[in-house]
């Protein structure tokens, strides 16, 4: 239980400190990358069908799972298993981004509280994919906890539930 700890521990530092950097050599950034030419290739393959989705998931993501597993048994077997789990918290890092969900929540919010509708629909627009012009205060304000909730699940929720899982 101590190692599941730390393995969170390392992750959500990261996350405070870090943050999730916005670079095309972020490891998401690669994975979104791959994954966008998998998905053509399948697509080719077997068209819009339930054999290309499970070629797609094979080709996608299990490599990336299989190399951050592997990875961690190397540095389990090499140093032992806390450092196992901060291996595992530094991949578990690069699937979160709970401080990226605060900061676009907070760029919502205070231009709310100072009553600039402009600048938080601007700000809501860089999380949500609909066009945010003609929202009302109300409507930003469902716009951002809907999509700050449902980021919520992908960015923190899932990747949490299969590292413990895991685990």
């Amino acid at each position: 239980m101590n190692d599941l700890l730390l393995l969170l521990g390392v992750a959500f530092a990261l996350d405070l400190l870090i943050g999730d950097p916005h670079s095309p050599l972020h490891p998401v950034a690669l994975f979104g990358n791959y994954a966008a030419k998998v998905e053509a290739f399948a697509r080719r393959r077997f068209g819009s069908t339930v054999r290309a989705g499970f070629l797609g998931w094979c080709l996608a993501a299990l490599p990336p799972a299989l190399f951050a597993a592997g990875s961690i048994l190397l540095v389990r077997r090499g140093f032992g298993p806390h450092a196992a789990a901060v291996a595992a918290g530094v991949w578990l890092y690069m699937t979160i981004a709970l401080r990226s969900l605060v900061q676009h929540a907070e760029a919502i919010r205070r231009p709310l509280a100072a009553d600039d509708l402009v600048s938080a629909r601007q700000a809501l627009s860089m999380i949500v994919s609909r066009d945010t012009a003609g929202l009302d205060r109300s409507e930003i304000v469902r716009g951002g906890i809907e999509s700050i909730a449902e980021n919520l699940i992908d960015a923190v929720t899932s990747a949490l539930f299969w590292a413990v899982a895991g685990y």
